[in-house]
């Protein structure tokens, strides 16, 4: 894999883990309307948990840091491999380390529990991340 297309999935990773932590910003309002379609109501404590910002927060961090690490990539620096690396990682195990149980709700008689992770992530932002990382380390220089 050429260093330069190793940049562009660690580009690419970085970019749909930008999404996801936006979107956690949004958990709330999307675990509302989710609720509603369902015709379940929550509490609001539920809704409104301010936890819901701390793996938003995290995964945007580490979402630029996959960013800068792809631009330093394309421009053929090694240690943009690494970054990218970086992020891929910690976003993937963060996903499995729950931080808080936010409530739970019941459905059809099964009481569901809301559970709060430390990184937010769709995973495959993570993937690229990690397969730009090892594209962009392992690159020859050209």
């Amino acid at each position: 894999m050429k260093m330069k297309t190793g940049g562009i999935l660690g580009l690419v990773g970085g970019i749909i883990m930008l999404v996801a932590g936006i979107t956690a910003f949004f958990a709330g309002i999307i675990l509302q309307n989710t609720a509603s379609l369902l015709g379940v109501t929550l509490p609001a404590s539920l809704i409104a948990d301010p936890l819901y910002s701390v793996p938003a927060a995290i995964t945007l961090v580490l979402a630029a840091i996959a960013i800068i690490g792809g631009v330093m990539g394309i421009k053929g620096t090694k240690a943009g491999g690494i970054l990218c690396l970086l992020a891929g990682i910690i976003v993937i195990v963060g996903a499995f380390i729950p931080i808080a149980a936010a409530g739970s709700y019941v459905l059809s008689g099964a009481t569901i529990p809301v559970i709060i992770y430390l990184t937010s992530t769709f995973y495959i932002d993570g993937l690229l991340a990690i397969v730009g990382g090892i594209g962009v380390f392992t690159a020859k220089n050209q």
